[in-house]
């Protein structure tokens, strides 16, 4: 066995011509870079031609050399015959033109033949996973309904149904979380639903009450001073009331979840209420005064 520990370049450059299927040899004494530019013989094209390196050795040099497309040889040659075919034009080299093709011609088959049960296989594997999660593939679709133009999109969702498309099973966590998906977008489709249903205009004037669940609460910046005003939205019976948070019931800012002291609470106060022109069943409270937050006592004697 020949172990090769280096390779020594030469001024032999060989490359292929892919429309011509066909080896073309070169070369050229100036040329010290790693890939030169050569012409093929037949089409006149040009090819990228790769230097070859060498090791010379004890091995002797056989036909194959002669044949050989590699950039690299290791036998007694040197390289002087390495490829050799391909630098002219004979019977012998004719011969050994068809014979690569052929051999070629055999490769990319077989290659053709692999991909062709590749894809079998996996089309098999995805018809499977398909079958046992016909729910996860009703509700993806093609995925236009999740696009960022959608009226309410999804770049995780979207992903998914991309990979669906493209015959490619989710893992049991993904599917798991397309399926929670579904079931939130189902949760809130019937909500709002259910909001359109019972919706009533919001009651407006002067020192209304205003007794309702703090669904919402968020910081946004003060445009008259510095600092951050507190807001929240108050859902009463099939209206919706926006307001910032009075300061009876202030909830700690320091604190990372301070949005939960307020969110889900019932609430009572007094403001002056206007309903928003495009929508009467949601409206702005200025002045929020006597905010206290509603025991269950309060709210049935209420």
């Amino acid at each position: 066995m020949t172990i090769i520990l280096d390779a020594q370049p030469t001024t032999v450059y060989l490359g292929t011509c892919a429309p011509c299927r066909r080896p073309v040899r070169a070369r050229n004494d100036q040329a010290t870079t790693r890939y030169l530019r050569l012409t093929c013989p037949e089409c006149h094209r040009t090819v990228t031609g790769e230097r070859l390196h060498a090791t010379t050795n004890a091995d002797p040099c056989h036909g194959r050399c002669m044949g050989a497309t590699g950039p690299a040889c290791s036998c007694s040659c040197g390289g002087d015959n390495h490829g050799r075919l391909w630098e002219y034009q004979s019977e012998m080299t004719e011969t050994a033109l068809a014979a690569y093709r052929a051999r070629i011609a055999e490769q990319e088959a077989a290659a053709a033949r692999r991909a062709q049960a590749a894809a079998a296989r996996r089309r098999a594997t995805f018809q499977t996973w398909a079958d046992q999660h016909t729910d996860v593939i009703t509700f993806l679709g093609d995925g236009s309904q999740f696009d960022a133009i959608s009226d309410d999109p999804s770049d995780f969702l979207s992903d998914m149904a991309h990979a669906v498309n493209r015959h490619q099973t989710l893992t049991d966590n993904q599917a798991a979380a397309v399926i929670r998906c579904r079931n939130a977008r189902q949760r809130i489709a019937t909500r709002r639903a259910e909001d359109a249903a019972n919706a009533r205009p919001v009651p407006t004037g002067e020192a209304v009450t205003i007794t309702g669940t703090i669904i919402y609460a968020d910081a946004k910046d003060n445009p008259y001073g510095p600092g951050v005003r507190l807001t929240m939205l108050v859902k009463g019976d099939g209206w919706k009331v926006w307001s910032t948070i009075p300061r009876a019931i202030m909830p700690n800012t320091t604190t990372v979840h301070w949005r939960d002291q307020v969110k889900g609470r019932r609430i009572q106060f007094t403001a002056d209420v206007t309903a928003k022109p495009d929508n009467p069943t949601e409206g702005t409270a200025k002045r929020p005064r006597k905010a206290t937050i509603l025991t269950e006592a309060q709210v049935a004697a209420a």
